[in-house]
């Protein structure tokens, strides 16, 4: 019996679709073992043997272009699942989209060269060639980012995920160990992370792309992507703006350290969400329904108690292997990241997030984003004034928790009837 008969009938049990599920899981771990290798040797190596201030401004440089990608259309990768999976192929117009899609970003490229006068008033004026490099690549980097995933989960082709990271694997670990040898340089370590990915997504969506010939004029994919787009803003506000407000306010070094604290807390959450995601594409399909709430709560309770039992092995084993990893930060990044991994404590409520998106429940979605945001900020500023970096982390779990916790009560059965 193959490997795969063999788990599809211990999870067989689970409401979901065990055989597409498997199968799908089977390549996200295989894609996230090369994940993992790719990060080390990139994320722990640049943060182990890059001086901190430098980490600290390679940091800065990616929350920046992170940030600034709101300008991209963040929700463009679901407008395109849900276009794929409910249009027939020969009308999906995404050589059109794609048009539409570099057009607008071309805003938020314009805000990144906007970021020169602001480095020169405040004396960093030595950052503007990172500016550059970053809105050089902007446009392709997000364009080949929404596309790819959105296609991939609609096809339901995971094995990609897996090509596409064995590739990063090999392409991108030789050029970032030379450079962090000879240089020791935010910059040059800057630009491989952001072009040579985005060079490898464009060269698979080339292929992907032959699927789709339609010339179709449409702004339908376009659309629902601005719609959806104001509720991807939490993710942008997790995993960047804190970054933001760390560097401006408490400097460089401290964002190194707060960095540092978060990197193995959201490798584990990348994990996690990486195989939660691979349920995306079937929830986009089927009507909204009571009995289909019912099934994706009872998979969140079976979920729940791996994260908690995981979260707490975290805490007790992190005293032992931070300061083997980072010999060169203080003891106080221990404490940081036993706070930083409560924030994945309840990431099996991602699924309740992803049914929202799925369902095109865009109504509960924002709801839930602006809910969390403004309580997200108001934590903020009180915990950063009354405990500086700490007190950022806590906001952050704050944010976290009230974000999936209304995605979570915004999917009850109960809540159904209201929904409709």
């Amino acid at each position: 019996m193959s490997i795969v008969k063999k788990i599809q009938q211990k999870v067989s049990l689970l409401p979901i679709d065990s055989s597409y599920y498997i199968k799908s899981c089977l390549h996200i771990i295989s894609s996230y073992g090369l994940l993992v290798i790719k990060g080390i040797f990139t994320t722990y190596i640049i943060a182990r043997f890059l001086p901190i201030e430098q980490f600290g401004i390679y940091k800065f440089g990616l929350a920046a272009f992170n940030i600034i990608g709101v300008f991209s259309i963040l929700g463009m990768a679901v407008s395109i699942t849900k276009s794929i999976k409910n249009t027939p192929i020969e009308f999906v117009p995404i050589k059109h989209s794609i048009k539409q899609h570099a057009l607008v970003s071309l805003a938020g490229a314009f805000v990144l060269l906007l970021l020169i006068p602001i480095l020169f008033f405040y004396n960093r004026e030595n950052l503007w060639p990172i500016i550059i490099a970053m809105t050089a690549i902007y446009i392709p980097y997000y364009v080949s980012f929404a596309f790819f995933k959105g296609i991939v989960w609609a096809k339901e082709k995971t094995d990609y995920l897996y090509k596409i990271e064995l590739a990063e694997t090999i392409v991108l670990i030789p050029p970032v160990l030379l450079l962090l040898y000879y240089t020791k340089s935010a910059f040059w370590l800057i630009v491989p992370m952001l072009y040579i990915p985005t060079i490898i997504r464009f060269l698979f969506l080339k292929k992907l792309l032959k699927s789709y010939p339609s010339n179709k004029k449409s702004n339908t994919i376009i659309n629902y992507g601005f719609k959806i787009s104001l509720y991807a803003l939490p993710l942008m506000f997790v995993g960047t703006f804190d970054d933001i407000i760390v560097s401006s306010i408490f400097g460089l070094e401290q964002l190194a350290l707060f960095s540092v604290a978060f990197i193995i807390p959201d490798a584990l959450n990348t994990f996690s969400g990486m195989l939660l995601q691979a349920t995306q594409a079937r929830q986009s399909t089927g009507a909204d329904s009571k009995e289909v709430r019912k099934f994706l709560h009872r998979a969140i309770l079976y979920l729940m108690p791996a994260f908690i039992i995981g979260t707490v092995v975290y805490i007790y084993i992190t005293p032992l292997i931070l300061p083997i990893l980072f010999p060169n930060y203080p003891l106080q990044i221990v404490k940081m990241s036993q706070f930083a991994i409560l924030v994945c404590l309840l990431t099996p409520l991602l699924l309740c997030k992803q049914y929202l998106d799925g369902k095109g429940l865009i109504q509960k979605l924002r709801t839930a984003q602006l809910t969390s945001v403004i309580i997200g900020l108001f934590s903020l500023a009180i915990l950063s004034y009354l405990y500086k970096t700490n007190g950022v982390i806590f906001a952050r779990i704050i944010f976290t928790y009230c974000y999936l916790g209304l995605c979570f009560y915004y999917t009850m059965p109960r809540s159904y009837s209201s929904l409709k």
